[in-house]
């Protein structure tokens, strides 16, 4: 069967319901007044470009200056890692990515989407305080300085705004559909959507080319053409908001509704807006005190020094291990050759080029059936496949598949496992130590992630957690007859992690159940 016609059959017969959450993204603490960790990753279809590096450090620096003024001396950034793809110039840097991937970076540096051009902006499918998916940046918006500043204004500033958005939930406070520009507030006036109201600005009909509703006490609205224009000059007045127009010299503030605070960052709770929309007419402040990075904790530090430190590290091939259960349960059912279909799909068809796996399978103990091998053509691929085994023994040591899997990645030419992947598939309990609480911390401590297949529901409970805890993802194979999730969950695996570039299977559904962070 063709690579395309499985493609159709599984589109035809599949129903998705792989859960995506933000806690499968690189987590960023706010700690001691200062965000660690913070993965910016360059996509591999970008042309290599070393200016690239200079400015993103330049940006996120002066960001770091800007978030600390905005959250009144609460957060700024410590360190940013960059993440460069294997297509660049080996000689960029010495450091080769261990668990920085593309796919679960904070900011991403990519072309242009077509929906937005070269505007930056944040992926926020989740409700309001809820951590939103990644920042987009465009290799343009961040080399090109004068179009940039021209058109968003100050960098440092928009990289606030877009921080807003992802690290606490916070939605625009700009008006977006027709009807939102102009409000009466409670008195009647005539009021235009904004935050804060200290905002000045005038009021000009784009289709009629004049002034509109210059009586703030008419009680009429504008029509349709009618928009609100900050004043953007030095006399300007209005501190808040980061959410509204950032892009105005006098904004520094984000808005807030404390009736001590500063007066020009007051929050408008009948601005027509996406912040009061999705907020319940709360404030940006209100929703940030309310997030676990200002929640009783961080208060203002004076005088922190906000510049924060760069690494740049270059994006890895791919490495997997594939640790198989051929304890004599998996007899059931077909379970062993159903695994062992689908790891020879994982290795003919999903891998991509040049990418490493090796094979480990476990029962009684664990014994290494391939080290780490590259793909580099079909042969390679067909003998990989023609070494899947299926020989069944009596128990089920899940902890000497792991501490194996673990030996297959140090023991190659990368010189030890972090970053690596292995891939655990199983359907019972564990039968023998060591056991899997056993292994855990010398995964998380070497920085191996564990992607976990379950076939059946006897299989451990613990395989969930331990996926959790590596950052891994966990899948459940029920053993329908329509299912095809052992054959997504080894996909997903794959294309999941990589860049949109690569030449893997493309993944069209999945029966996931559950994701780790």
């Amino acid at each position: 069967m063709t690579t395309l016609l499985r493609f159709v059959v599984t589109l035809m017969i599949c129903i998705a319901v792989k859960v995506s959450s933000s806690a499968n993204r690189n987590p960023v603490h706010l700690t001691e007044n200062t965000y660690s960790t913070v993965l910016v990753a360059i996509n591999e279809n970008v042309a290599e470009d070393l200016r690239l590096l200079d400015y993103i450090k330049e940006i996120f620096s002066d960001a770091s200056a800007r978030l600390y003024e905005a959250t009144n001396q609460r957060a700024s950034f410590s360190d940013v890692t960059i993440l460069i793809p294997k297509t660049w110039s080996r000689n960029v840097t010495s450091e080769r990515a261990n668990t920085e991937r593309y796919d679960i970076a904070n900011v991403i540096v990519d072309e242009a989407n077509p929906d937005y051009g070269d505007g930056p902006y944040t992926k926020q499918p989740y409700g309001c305080g809820q951590k939103a998916e990644y920042i987009h940046l465009t290799p343009r918006w961040i080399t090109d300085r004068e179009y940039a500043v021209k058109y968003w204004g100050d960098s440092g500033k928009v990289v606030v705004h877009e921080w807003g958005h992802l690290q606490w939930g916070l939605f625009d406070e700009y008006p977006i559909e027709e009807d939102e520009h102009f409000y009466l507030d409670t008195n009647g006036r005539v009021e235009p959507s904004r935050c804060s109201e200290s905002i000045t600005g005038v009021s000009y009909d784009i289709d009629r080319g004049r002034f509109c509703n210059l009586d703030p006490d008419s009680g009429v609205l504008p029509g349709p053409g009618c928009r609100f224009y900050p004043n953007d000059h030095p006399d300007g007045v209005g501190t808040g908001s980061y959410m509204y127009a950032n892009y105005l010299d006098t904004v520094l503030n984000f808005c807030h509704d404390d009736p001590n605070g500063d007066s020009e960052s007051r929050h408008s709770a009948m601005s027509l807006n996406k912040q009061n929309k999705q907020c319940a007419y709360r404030s940006a402040w209100d929703v940030m005190n309310s997030s676990a990075d200002f929640d009783s904790v961080n208060p203002p530090q004076a005088n922190m020094d906000t510049q924060p430190t760069f690494r740049v590290v270059q994006e890895a091939e791919f490495r997997s291990v594939l640790v198989l259960d051929l304890s004599n349960s998996m007899a059931i059912n077909s379970r062993v050759e159903k695994q062992r279909q689908a790891a020879a799909s994982y290795i003919s068809s999903t891998l991509p080029n040049n990418s490493w796996v090796g094979i480990v399978e476990f029962n009684n103990g664990a014994k290494v059936i391939t080290p780490l091998t590259q793909i580099v053509d079909d042969q390679s691929r067909q003998d990989l496949t023609n070494m899947i085994p299926t020989n069944l023994a009596l128990h089920t040591c899940i902890g000497c598949g792991l501490r194996t899997g673990i030996e297959v990645l140090e023991n190659s030419q990368f010189g030890d496992a972090a970053g690596g992947i292995i891939f655990l598939t199983t359907d019972g309990e564990e039968t023998m130590a060591p056991w899997i609480r056993d292994v855990t911390d010398e995964l998380v401590t070497k920085q191996v992630i564990v992607d976990t297949l379950a076939f059946s529901d006897a299989a451990d409970p613990n395989l969930v957690q331990l996926s959790d805890d590596t950052g891994g993802q966990a899948c459940w194979y029920s053993e329908s007859g329509e299912s095809t999730a052992i054959h997504d969950c080894f996909t997903a695996s794959v294309t999941d992690r990589i860049s949109s570039g690569q030449d893997a299977l493309v993944q069209v559904s999945t029966h996931l159940v559950r994701q780790g962070k």
